[in-house]
């Protein structure tokens, strides 16, 4: 037998409407909502300046949420100075502060050394990259977070998203094509 309850507001004792912590189910820790978006574009990012790969919007239930942000980035670096930044709106977020000398912050560094490049054939070769970084941005609006790519220290460096640093037009079996993904999870506060 089947029971079903139908109705048309539940309240609480004061007489208003119930919230998802009325209920129970905004308990601190429980996963609240789940924010995703991949990108299979093969792209290169060359010079200093870093440029935008991917990008989500989440709106946060509550105040007291966290935002655990995770990103899978694959792809390489021809040189040993390309890394990841994670910003929420126009702030860098999940950066070092121990930024000595002529460093720049990054979330993640990208493997890539360029006195072995070629050498060892390291440019046939994609790394997966993982970061992790839990946020708590008190809003209740929507933020946008997007991660960065590029090269911290060297003009001449390229960095490639979601292929091996070579030719795109190269369709070799082991030049794999790759995806590179964010995820934004609300946590309860």
């Amino acid at each position: 037998m089947t029971s079903i309850l139908k109705v048309n507001q539940i309240q609480n004792t004061a007489g208003a409407v119930t919230t998802a912590a009325d209920l129970g189910l905004n308990v601190t820790g429980s996963v609240l909502q789940v924010v995703n978006a991949t990108t299979e574009t093969v792209s290169s990012i060359s010079g200093t300046t870093f440029a935008d790969v991917l990008s989500l919007n989440i709106t946060p239930t509550s105040t007291s949420s966290k935002i655990l942000l995770t990103c899978q980035f694959s792809g390489a670096s021809d040189n040993r100075y390309g890394g990841v930044k994670l910003y929420r709106g126009n702030t860098q977020v999940a950066a070092s502060t121990n930024n000595v000398g002529s460093r720049s912050p990054v979330w993640f560094p990208l493997i890539g050394n360029h006195e072995t490049w070629v050498t060892n054939n390291w440019q046939y070769c994609q790394f997966s990259h993982y970061g992790e970084h839990l946020d708590a941005p008190a809003s209740t609006s929507q933020l946008t977070y997007k991660i960065t790519a590029g090269n911290t220290n060297n003009t001449g460096g390229t960095v490639w998203v979601n292929a091996a640093t070579v030719s795109d037009s190269y369709n070799d079996p082991w030049i794999h094509r790759t995806i590179t993904s964010l995820t934004a999870t609300e946590i309860a506060g």
